[in-house]
């Protein structure tokens, strides 16, 4: 071995233990929030054990509601979780990660039971029904994921967009009564919403709670990476966050349309009648404007 393989291979063992000593030496892992009891996520649990993935956007009356009665029970027990307040309990991805991979997927099966009783609300007639379907969903991608790690927000982000794919073109059609409905739940679910940074740091506990040291470790060599993960996902839940309050402010103009015969000049109009504030963009902060 020539001087200078040598001399680096030192200098790599110094950096690897003087990193290990500045891991040691950090505070503990900051503490998981705790479970509320009773736990609305339990509900969910149970939902998710009785509901079934399979589903398809083709499926007409019939395939619709036999899908829905089949499913019943799994949207009995999401609604009184939903009731209650929610947590993820992350012991349930404690030793076995694949784990939680499985349970994300099983709660798009619930997602998709709200989807289907919409949709099969709408072709009965019940556009009462059919709202208050979607916004229970949209509640249900909220409620799975708080309290989780970033692979349940994602699966929250990609829940809220399947109803929200439905419920979006719904709204410029639907009565003042069932836009005022809509905005108004949608402005309370917003204020709700658990902060991304409260998952990022249920991500950091959880991490640092798991793997240790070790994990600390391999986290320097996967900064870079890992960094640009959460910023695409900072990004995708703005995105979410940011179609939300445009679907309020329609619902609501809507709304006000529909009650005094002409549409707002600006979102300003809408409050404080239709609206408790002017929603504001997720990424930038500034008020939101009235869509086309």
């Amino acid at each position: 071995m020539t001087r200078k393989k040598f001399t680096l291979q030192v200098a790599l063992g110094l950096v690897a233990v003087m990193v290990a000593l500045c891991l040691t030496l950090l505070p503990g892992a900051p503490p998981l929030r705790p479970l509320p009891n009773p736990n609305g996520y339990d509900d969910f649990v149970k939902a998710a054990n009785v509901s079934q993935a399979t589903y398809s956007d083709k499926w007409m009356q019939p395939e619709l509601a036999a899908y829905v009665t089949f499913g019943a029970e799994a949207l009995r027990l999401a609604r009184v979780g939903m009731t209650k307040d929610c947590r993820v309990d992350l012991q349930s991805f404690a030793g076995s990660f694949p784990q939680g991979y499985i349970e994300l997927d099983a709660w798009k099966g619930v997602e998709m039971l709200f989807l289907a009783e919409g949709r099969l609300a709408l072709l009965e007639g019940r556009t009462n029904d059919a709202v208050n379907a979607y916004l229970d969903g949209i509640h249900f991608a909220q409620e799975f994921s708080r309290g989780g790690l970033l692979v349940s927000r994602i699966t929250s982000i990609d829940c809220e967009a399947m109803i929200s794919k439905q419920l979006t073109p719904l709204a410029g059609g639907l009565s003042a009564t069932n836009c005022r409905t809509i905005a108004t739940a949608l402005e309370t679910l917003d204020t709700k919403e658990e902060p991304i940074q409260e998952t990022l740091h249920q991500e950091a506990a959880w991490t640092r709670k798991q793997y240790g040291i070790r994990g600390q470790i391999e986290k320097l060599f996967t900064y870079k990476q890992d960094k640009s993960s959460r910023d695409k996902l900072i990004a995708e839940d703005q995105s979410r966050a940011r179609q939300r309050r445009q679907l309020m402010i329609a619902a609501a103009a809507r709304a006000y349309q529909s009650d005094t015969g002409k549409r707002p000049q600006r979102a300003a109009d809408l409050v404080p009648k239709y609206l408790g504030a002017v929603p504001k963009d997720p990424a930038t902060g500034k008020d939101l404007s009235l869509g086309p």
